[in-house]
């Protein structure tokens, strides 16, 4: 079983930030630096890799200064050669490698260790990402905001100083940031499923078959929240005003302005906590790589729960923020007693279903039969929910310690080691109907359940969610 613990960590103070910035959003299973291919005693493929499903996002970062004293016209060619052309020179590389071999990525120099992660080589989706280091400063004092500025020519290349065109007129589109620019993208859409969103939605703008220019980075993020599409409760740029002209010529005013907007303020409050779920998927994830997981029965190998786990991660974070207040609102009105709760995420098509006991006296100096007891009966719990909603398709299972008196919700909790389990009702048969009927009658028999109903939330992003 590979360890995360012994992947290789030795970045550049660049690397480092990208690093840090890729897995608050994708989290540490899908976060991976300096994977490697076995040529050349180890020869690393690409700064920062990122493997989503059958979504691979490829990064090159380049910290290249940009001296000012010089022509700004021939300094930028200097630039773009090294800080652009270069690295999509390398993003190409990794994609062509990965793309022939995909069975000869490594997370060690060594090539002794194998990546752990499967996915399909048929349908991988390569998404090019380059962030630039070193034109912060001077951006910022020249454009108001540390940010390039972007139209849609393909021919554009080297030409114009701080504007960057289409890099490939083909596959793969290249998307280009600085370290600025993709903090604040991170910041914004900080799961893999609003990032990946995010990044679809900006290659469709910078190739609409309209002559486009784009003032910053920002003025993209501004024009996402402000094009909500009601007809489809989702987001649509492509409704928006500003893009029926021709030429498209988007700038809004600075983007640190749209942020401390009230609504934009509130939905900021609204998140806090939705990130008990990352913190619960990184537990889960830490335990997986470093080999300390316990009740490990159901898979040997990393990308076999992998898999399972990424259920959980690919919750937007609205869907996030919904969950999480439901584990928040269990652990502090189930202090001391036994219960469980299931919530549908809808778009998903998955139910959640959270089960908490207590640690009675009856345990104290023997930890593991009360984890035994409590993962056996989140398993029951789990047929008796597939009983009560035949329509079930599938199951994401979280068991965790009942809160005592004035507990507070705490990192400890996250520590002391809690149960994640997936169960699919693919082969359900007869058989397994009769048996989770039993299970059924005993719990009700013996005041271990109580009718249940999947619970269904109702709320805005930018609103408060409805109470419990």
């Amino acid at each position: 079983m590979s360890s995360y613990i012994n992947r290789d960590t030795s970045f550049t103070e660049s690397e480092k930030l990208v690093n840090e910035l890729g897995t608050k959003s994708f989290l540490r299973f899908w976060t991976w630096p300096n994977l490697f291919r076995d040529q050349e005693n180890g020869k690393e493929i690409c700064d920062l890799i990122i493997v989503f499903g059958n979504d691979l996002l490829l990064i090159s970062d380049k910290k290249i200064e940009f001296n000012t004293a010089k022509d700004i016209n021939i300094e930028w060619k200097r630039w773009y050669k090294k800080a652009i052309s270069k690295s999509f020179a390398q993003t190409k590389g990794a994609e062509r490698w990965i793309r022939e071999f995909p069975n000869r990525l490594f997370i060690d120099k060594g090539c002794t260790k194998s990546f752990p992660i499967n996915f399909d080589i048929t349908k991988a989706k390569f998404h090019h990402i380059l962030v630039t280091h070193g034109l912060e400063e001077f951006l910022e004092e020249k454009l108001g905001y540390p940010s390039l500025q972007f139209t849609n020519n393909a021919d554009l290349g080297d030409q114009e100083p701080f504007k960057i065109g289409l890099i490939n007129k083909d596959d793969p589109f290249v998307h280009v940031f600085t370290e600025k620019t993709l903090s604040d993208c991170l910041g914004h859409f900080d799961t893999a499923y609003d990032f990946l969103d995010y990044l679809k939605i900006r290659k469709s703008f910078f190739k609409i078959d309209k002559n486009l220019y784009l003032n910053a980075e920002g003025d993209l993020i501004s024009l996402w929240y402000e094009s909500y599409d009601e007809s489809n409760n989702s987001r649509n740029i492509f409704i928006n005003e500003k893009l029926t002209s021709d030429p498209i010529h988007i700038s809004y005013p600075k983007f640190s302005e749209f942020i401390t907007r009230k609504d934009f303020i509130r939905k900021k409050e609204y998140e806090k906590n939705s990130y008990i779920w990352d913190q619960l998927i990184e537990s889960f994830s830490f335990h997986i790589l470093n080999g300390t997981s316990v009740g490990t029965e159901n898979w040997s190998e990393i990308h076999e729960i992998e898999s399972k786990i990424r259920i959980m991660a690919q919750t937007n974070r609205f869907q996030r923020r919904l969950l999480g207040e439901g584990f928040i609102d269990m652990f502090y009105k189930f202090k001391n007693k036994r219960g469980t709760r299931a919530i549908l995420v809808d778009e998903l098509n998955q139910v959640f279903l959270f089960f908490c006991l207590p640690f009675l006296q009856e345990f104290r100096g023997n930890t593991e039969t009360y984890r035994d007891i409590r993962r056996q009966m989140l398993t029951d719990y789990a047929y008796i929910y597939k009983y009560l909603q035949p329509t079930l398709r599938s199951l994401v299972l979280i068991g965790f310690r009942s809160a005592i008196d004035n507990e507070k919700l705490t990192s400890d909790l996250l520590d002391d080691g809690n149960d994640f389990a997936y169960i699919s009702f693919d082969n359900w048969d007869e058989n397994d109907a009769i048996s989770a009927k039993e299970t059924h009658d005993s719990y009700t028999a013996n005041r271990l359940f109580s009718g249940r109903n999947i619970t269904f939330f109702n709320a805005n992003e930018f609103n408060k969610t409805t109470k419990f």
